[in-house]
């Protein structure tokens, strides 16, 4: 299990007092990777990354050796899941199932959080975190906890994508190929199944399903949409500061992941509506 980079030391922060904190809520292919880069990159939001991920737990537990944490055991991986999926045809355990995290008490959650928080916020006091539901569920619900009532002054950024047939294409071929930015290396693609286009389409919707109770418990809750981020770059970072009260950086940044979607994508999607 290679580190992630994003996890390294060398990203952490000196503490500084945490008067709010933010989450995205999203789901894969959604744009919310996009995103978090972009308000990392501005110096002024937190470093929102994944935290609530397994892998990226295991990581950190590497680093920190939380005192009130089982130590995840990262025996299974993606492949072996998607297999399993494949050919069960039904739910798969989960990353944080499969590496132990139903073991970790709220105790061992907030003993987490703390110590991210600590080395993850800005000297103006933002923390910021990335999430899909299986995450919030896993780490969260599930022990009884809602992240609302562990995270400082938490308010709630929603990214998600108008065009799912698209998502659900960019979905199915991450799977495949296991590459999940445009930087990764994978495998070889599968060829087109429009039965694994469907099943992603399904999935999409069970998540925002998932979502949808704890969302609109939860205002106040920004709502974005991929489309919109991609077409107007600077307009959307400005509204999510302002729904997240920050100063405006003097320059906005560049978009810091390259699009992973090219021809075979767009042939994919078209095949796809054509039936």
């Amino acid at each position: 299990m290679s580190l992630h980079a994003e996890n390294g030391a060398e990203h952490d922060l000196p503490a500084h007092p945490t008067p709010r904190a933010y989450l995205i809520a999203s789901h894969p292919r959604s744009g919310s990777s996009l995103l978090a880069r972009a308000l990392w990159d501005t110096g002024r939001a937190g470093r929102p990354w994944e935290y609530f991920g397994a892998v990226h737990i295991a990581q950190f537990h590497a680093r920190w050796r939380l005192p009130h944490a089982p130590a995840p055991n990262p025996a299974w991986w993606d492949r072996a899941v998607r297999a399993l999926r494949r050919r069960l045809g039904h739910r798969a355990p989960t990353a944080g199932e499969r590496l132990g995290l139903e073991r970790w008490t709220q105790e061992a959650v907030r003993d987490y959080v703390e110590r991210l928080v600590a080395h993850r916020t800005t000297e103006n006091g933002v923390f910021g975190v990335k999430a899909h539901h299986e995450q919030v569920d896993v780490l969260f619900f599930r022990k009884g906890l809602d992240p609302a009532g562990v995270l400082p002054d938490l308010r709630v950024v929603w990214i998600e994508r108008r065009d799912r047939v698209r998502q659900a294409v960019s979905l199915v071929r991450a799977r495949a190929s296991s590459r999940w930015s445009a930087d990764q290396a994978g495998r070889d693609e599968a060829p087109y199944r429009r039965e694994a286009i469907d099943d992603a389409l399904a999935d999409i919707q069970r998540w925002d399903d998932a979502w949808a109770p704890w969302l609109a418990s939860r205002p106040p809750v920004l709502r974005l949409t991929y489309e919109d981020l991609t077409s107007d770059w600077v307009g959307t970072l400005s509204k999510t500061f302002d729904a997240l009260d920050l100063s405006p950086p003097a320059r906005w940044p560049e978009p810091g992941q390259r699009k992973q979607s090219d021809h075979i994508s767009e042939a994919w999607v078209q095949r796809y509506r054509a039936g």
